[in-house]
């Protein structure tokens, strides 16, 4: 979060401030139970309210959680070789196919040919060359 504030304010972005006001009233909601003298001083610097105990604890924005891509693994042979990005929604042939093309397992696949591929859902991509 605090790599985000930062970044908003250095690209000068439109409504910075109010990014960042926003940023900041949820950083000191969650530092409140750990922290709770710093940040109630905080809290009534930026003039966010009276009291920051009585403050309602922020929502998670569930569009935000969802992931459209999966990051997977790739391995040669048992061996890590990369990972690759790929969307979530992707049959498994269309993944064996993207992994097969990747530069660096084309480099083993000159060794010999596919042998088998394994897909774990969401993790991991084994080509078994031969």
């Amino acid at each position: 979060m605090l790599n985000t504030l930062e970044k908003v304010q250095k690209e000068a972005e439109k409504d910075w401030q109010a990014v960042a006001f926003e940023g900041y009233s949820i950083l000191l909601r969650v530092l409140s139970p750990i922290a709770p003298h710093v940040t109630q001083v905080m809290w009534q610097s930026l003039k966010l309210g009276a009291d920051i105990l009585t403050a309602k604890w922020p929502e998670p924005a569930n569009a935000a959680l969802v992931q459209d891509e999966v990051e997977y693994v790739v391995q040669v042979n048992g061996k890590l070789r990369g990972s690759i990005s790929i969307p979530k929604s992707m049959a498994k042939e269309q993944i064996e196919a993207t992994a097969v093309n990747q530069d660096f397992v084309q480099k083993f696949l000159n060794e010999g040919s596919v042998k088998k591929i394994i897909v774990v859902p969401n993790k991991l991509i084994n080509i078994v060359v031969a």
